[in-house]
Order: C-alpha cells, then sequence, then structure tokens
C-alpha cells in the first residue's frame, strides 16, 4: 500500500518500464516525457532534481500547499468554493488523490503516446510509482547526488556531467528552469559549493 501524499512533504518518486521494456529509445522520447512532467506535475509539485535512464525514471519533489493544491483542482475542475468544499468533507477528493490523479494522467498519457509511436500494446511501467518520504537534510542531499549520479552508477556514462538527461545541467545554467534552482544551490551554499558536493561522494 503507498504512502499518501501530503502537502509541504518531500518524496523521492521513481519508476521503472515493465521487465525488459525500455521507456526513453531516442531525444524524443525524453523531450516529451519532461514536457508531459511539466505540464502535469508542476502544477501540483516543486521539483528540486531528476534523472531519466533508458528504463527508469527519478524525481526528487515537494508537494505544494494546501491552499495551492485547493485553488488548482478548483480551477481545473471549474468548480465553486462550495461544491469544492463539498467534495473534500465527503472525503470524494483529498490533496493525496488530487497528486495521485496527475501522476496516473502523467505517465498514462506518456505511455499511450510511447505505445502508438513504437507499434506495442500494454502495459508500460510498473503498477505502482515508488515513493520514498525525504525527512531528513542528510537524505535530501544524497537523493539529489544520488539522481544526476545515477547513469554513472549504471555504468551508462563515466561522469555525472557526462549524462544529458538529468537535471544536473541545469544547475550550472543561467537559463530559465521550471527546477526550484535557487533554493538547492543556496542549500549547499552556492554552485561551487554544489558542484564539489557532487565530485566529492
Amino acid at each position: 500500500m503507498r504512502t499518501a501524499y501530503t502537502p509541504g512533504h518531500t518524496y523521492h518518486l521513481f519508476n521503472h518500464a515493465n521487465g525488459w521494456d525500455t521507456l526513453f529509445y531516442n531525444e524524443d522520447n525524453y523531450t516529451y516525457f519532461l514536457k508531459k512532467f511539466a505540464e502535469k506535475i508542476h502544477p501540483v509539485v516543486d521539483t528540486f532534481a531528476y534523472c531519466l535512464i533508458p528504463n527508469h525514471f527519478h524525481f526528487l519533489v515537494r508537494i505544494k500547499s494546501e491552499l495551492e493544491l485547493y485553488k488548482f483542482y478548483q480551477k481545473k475542475k471549474n468548480l465553486t468554493m462550495r461544491q469544492l468544499d463539498e467534495l473534500f468533507k465527503s472525503e470524494k477528493m483529498t490533496f493525496d488523490k488530487i497528486v495521485w490523479l496527475q501522476i496516473k494522467g502523467w505517465l498514462s498519457g506518456y505511455a499511450q503516446a510511447y505505445n502508438k509511436q513504437h507499434g506495442r500494446t500494454g502495459s508500460l511501467f510498473e503498477q505502482n510509482t515508488k515513493q520514498k518520504l525525504v525527512g531528513t537534510p542528510f537524505y535530501f542531499s544524497n537523493v539529489i547526488h544520488y539522481l544526476h549520479y545515477n547513469a554513472v552508477h549504471h555504468q551508462i556514462v563515466r561522469r555525472i556531467e557526462d549524462w544529458p538527461h538529468s537535471s544536473f545541467h541545469a544547475y550550472l545554467s543561467l537559463k530559465s528552469t521550471k527546477l526550484k534552482r535557487e533554493e538547492v544551490l543556496n542549500w549547499f551554499g552556492g554552485l561551487h559549493s554544489f558542484r564539489n558536493f557532487h565530485q566529492n561522494l
């Protein structure tokens, strides 16, 4: 049984392709996956880091506040405040369910497009997206490193900076990003310390 998504809490999310399947065959797949993440998931989470590997993915996210989730769902469903209040009072809708439905829609939409492109049928992802609550500062720092190091860990590349499909590069860039870049760099004490942390572990 999965843990409920709680507003304001931070989670390490990850999922894997079914069996020996591949999630990302080409650059377009990687790009489209992140595009759908931006559309479906950014409205309900703040994102700190990610890594996409050919057969699995990792994200480090913080669930947005109750008020932000409340307003998002009200706008999405075009509800009055009274209608929304009634949904929550009856527990037909919860903050956890709002996030879960967005994640489900994100992965389902990607899988449908992927199956059509590659002429396949059936489930693409493992049934449940795993989630680990990030409850300590030490764990938060180490999950960021773990995600950025993942392609090296799986021996796809030799250095963190050699893998293009992680958030590591966004932290070295001045380009606009949806990542909480300033918050993360401040957490590590600046860009220099951020880079040293990745090199020294």
